[in-house]
């Protein structure tokens, strides 16, 4: 699923078959209100530095952020939502992340480098803007200034920080 690791591999003399992977648009109820942005990020990673707090200082504070804080090796407490304008958190059937996947126009990718990124693929189907970190796969995906905006989320005081996420 990662054209960058498909080069790599091919380089070595393996061979390998390169696959994207796509949701059906038709299974989602579409974004239709963008006079707004409604930011929507799933705090997954914390411990990998990407957090609600380094999110809000990317996107600025004149934005909704929605924080969906489910981290993969802790429990939200461990990490609080900081910055979050309102917060969801882990159940069993996925609701809460789908029901503020509904609510929102602008997904924010929850990691720093990403195999297949499949919140990310639903955020798409959806007919959400993309904000990734610019790296594989996601920067295969997401052509920044077209479907979203590829940002490095590592930098701590990037000069175009905030984002203007009205722009075209």
């Amino acid at each position: 699923f990662c054209q960058a690791l498909h080069n790599r591999v091919c380089s070595l003399g393996l061979t390998s078959l390169p696959v994207q992977y796509m949701m059906n648009p038709d299974d989602f109820t579409p974004v239709s209100d963008y006079s707004a942005p409604r930011v929507v990020f799933w705090q997954r990673r914390p411990d990998q530095a990407l957090t609600s707090a380094r999110v809000r200082r990317i996107i600025g504070s004149d934005v909704h952020l929605h924080v969906h804080n489910a981290p993969d090796l802790a429990g939200p407490e461990q990490f609080p939502a900081h910055g979050a304008d309102t917060v969801s958190y882990f159940d069993l059937e996925h609701n809460a992340l789908a029901e503020a996947l509904d609510q929102g126009n602008v997904f924010f990718c929850p990691r720093l480098a990403e195999g297949i990124g499949m919140a990310m693929i639903e955020a798409m189907a959806r007919g959400m803007v993309i904000i990734a970190h610019d790296a594989p796969t996601q920067n295969e995906y997401v052509i920044d200034g077209v479907n979203g905006f590829l940002v490095d989320a590592t930098k701590t005081n990037d000069p175009g920080w905030p984002l203007d996420l009205t722009r075209p």
